[in-house]
Formats: structure tokens, sequence, C-alpha cells
């Protein structure tokens, strides 16, 4: 069934990344870590959500930014345990 919520984010992201030149770098690391904290600096806004040592990203979050003249997408991704599997961080990227 169609989800207008699920159609509004999906059109959100591919607005991001969509542009072919634009580098998309995905934040790996482990669940808590700070990587939404570094997507906040980077973009000097507080728009990723944050929580104090604990994890609060779900899912694979898209962020505009733009660094020296040139937009590029951050990835923020949710936190994964080195060791799990061995293909973590390769499932995170190809499931985005």
């Amino acid at each position: 069934m169609f989800s207008l919520k699920k159609h509004s984010q999906t059109t959100k992201k591919q607005a991001i990344i969509n542009k072919k030149e634009r580098p998309q770098i995905f934040i790996l690391g482990a669940s808590g870590c700070g990587k939404s904290t570094l997507i906040n600096v980077i973009l000097q806004k507080k728009k990723a959500k944050i929580g104090i040592g604990k994890s609060i990203t779900r899912k694979s979050t898209p962020y505009s930014a733009k660094l020296s003249n040139t937009r590029i997408a951050l990835i923020d991704t949710k936190g994964w345990i080195l060791g799990e599997d061995e293909n973590d961080c390769l499932k995170i990227i190809d499931n985005y």
C-alpha cells in the first residue's frame, strides 16, 4: 500500500543524493559513538538527532552539505558492532 510519509521521505532522500556529481560520504561506526554528532559539526547545525552514548539513528539518513563550494551528501548510518558480521558496513551501504 502507498504511504505518503514513506514516499515523502524517499523523495527527500532522492533529492539529496540523485545528483550524480554529488559525492556521497557514509558515516560508519559503532552504535552511540558520535556519528550523528559529527554530521551536526560538519553541517554547523543541529540537523541529526543525537543521544548521549546511546543509539538514536535507526536507518540511514542523508544530509546535504556544502564543503569548499562542493555539494555533498553525508549519510548518517545506524551503529554496528565490529565482528558481528564482517560485511556489516558493506550491508549498510548496499541496503541504502
